[in-house]
């Protein structure tokens, strides 16, 4: 095996404009830099310039710390997009800026500031340093601004039946994740927003690398809703192993879904439209649901009340039974016995006493 890969890779070497590689490699300047959490930083790169970014973060196996890249592009980069990605230890996110995401009738829309939560690490140990990477490339000829800034996000962990406040935007998504306490085996996520518009998507899915959080890519996995106003999705614990489980947040780049018109399309052709912010702020709160005990007593209460219906009208119809039995009882009675008032006798007696007469006293004439 080893004297077929030996002429194969002599014959590769031996091509014509084989040696250009490594030399493109040498024209190829690397800047690496030590990066902080929570600083901005204004560069530039263009296709003989390579930024890196290197982070460093302390992760503990009982604390969950979400980390958030935000990046806007501060020259026209339309025709040679920015590529950032971001290296972790167990996962890889990259994205261009200006980010283009489609639309109905593969329409394209065009977003300079983009902004991604990135997967949370896993560790054994009780804490560990861990280091993730950004590059920073394009193929531009002249140099291409741009702006970085990574933050820990706060209250990344939801806590059950407290209201958190956001802003989301199409190239902007969110997400949180929540842990399910002990005795909760069943939760209800309830996303509210003031504003009916931009057409949002709420999505519930595991813990799993990558999180799909765009507008192209939300559907493809877990269950999701759009909402404009409000929306409430029912999750159950069995569901997830991990007993935790991400909202994400999307607003979408239409609200053709939501039933809302489509926006102005200029009529050039594979023309990308840069739609602005499309902002939204909503709330989200996770509150348990309704356990199985509570089902069972408004089940049983119910049938309590239908089966009391049926026992009053039965009780009803045997008093009205008896009612009436009584009074026929009464009027026999009556029937039977002469009364003394009126001083007549029963049409038995009448009848015998007429009869009697009659025979002792012959024919009448």
């Amino acid at each position: 095996m080893l004297a077929l890969e030996l002429p194969l890779v002599l014959l590769l070497l031996s091509r014509p404009g084989a040696g250009a590689f490594p030399e493109a490699l040498d024209t190829k300047s690397i800047s690496q830099k030590e990066a902080e959490f929570d600083k901005s930083y204004t560069d530039f790169v263009n296709s003989e310039l390579l930024n890196i970014y290197t982070f460093n973060h302390t992760v503990m196996r009982n604390r969950t710390e979400g980390v958030r890249v935000m990046v806007n592009v501060l020259s026209d980069q339309k025709e040679t997009p920015l590529l950032f990605v971001v290296r972790q230890k167990e996962a890889v996110v990259s994205f261009q800026v200006p980010l283009i995401l489609r639309g109905l009738f593969q329409r394209k829309y065009l977003y300079q500031n983009v902004s991604r939560t990135l997967c949370q690490p896993q560790t054994k140990s009780e804490w560990e340093t861990q280091f993730f990477y950004v590059d920073v490339s394009t193929l531009s000829g002249q140099n291409a601004s741009y702006q970085l800034r990574v933050a820990r996000v706060e209250n990344f962990v939801l806590r059950t039946s407290e209201q958190f406040s956001f802003n989301a935007t199409a190239a902007q998504p969110q997400y949180f994740k929540y842990v399910f306490p002990d005795g909760v085996d069943s939760v209800i996520v309830k996303v509210t927003s003031r504003m009916a518009f931009p057409c949002s998507v709420v999505s519930i899915q595991d813990i799993l690398c990558p999180v799909y959080d765009l507008d192209n890519n939300v559907a493809f996995i877990g269950m999701y809703q759009t909402m404009t106003k409000k929306a409430a999705i029912t999750v159950q614990k069995k569901d997830f192993p991990s007993n935790s489980f991400y909202v994400v947040v999307v607003v979408k780049t239409e609200d053709e879904a939501c039933g809302g018109s489509l926006p102005y399309y200029p009529l050039a052709k594979d023309e990308p439209v840069d739609q602005g912010s499309r902002q939204k702020a909503l709330d989200v709160m996770v509150s348990p649901a309704i356990t199985s005990e509570v089902y069972v007593s408004a089940m049983l209460f119910c049938l309590g009340i239908f089966l009391s219906f049926y026992l009053l009208t039965l009780l009803i119809a045997c008093w009205e039974t008896w009612r009436q039995q009584k009074k026929r009882k009464g009027l026999l009675a009556a029937m039977d016995t002469p009364t003394t008032e009126t001083g007549m006798e029963p049409p038995e007696a009448l009848g015998a006493l007429t009869w009697g007469e009659t025979r002792g006293a012959g024919p009448i004439p």
